[in-house]
């Protein structure tokens, strides 16, 4: 899976191999684990319902993902950041 992520300052773009298909969610948590710039951008307390506002999730056959949609390792995810708030 290629997955965009673009940030208020920056984007990057990185491969995750899943052995089987994930839910949105899951596939944001496993990035927040691993990609210690993305958690920074995202202020302390945030729960799912705040996360899904401030970001759209999409891939080329699907234009707005929410956290429970499943998606297969062979898409390309990409992850905007909308209007961060600062903490």
């Amino acid at each position: 899976m290629r997955v965009t992520i673009h940030g208020k300052q920056s984007s990057e773009t990185m491969d995750i191999h899943l052995d089987r298909s994930h839910t949105v969610g899951s596939i944001i948590q496993i990035i927040l684990a691993i990609h210690p710039w993305l958690y920074q951008e995202i202020p302390p307390g945030r729960d799912r319902n705040s996360l899904e506002q401030i970001m759209t999730v999409r891939t080329a056959d699907h234009p707005a993902l929410m956290f429970d949609d499943s998606v297969e390792n062979d898409v390309e995810l990409e992850i905007t950041f909308h209007d961060i708030v600062e903490s």
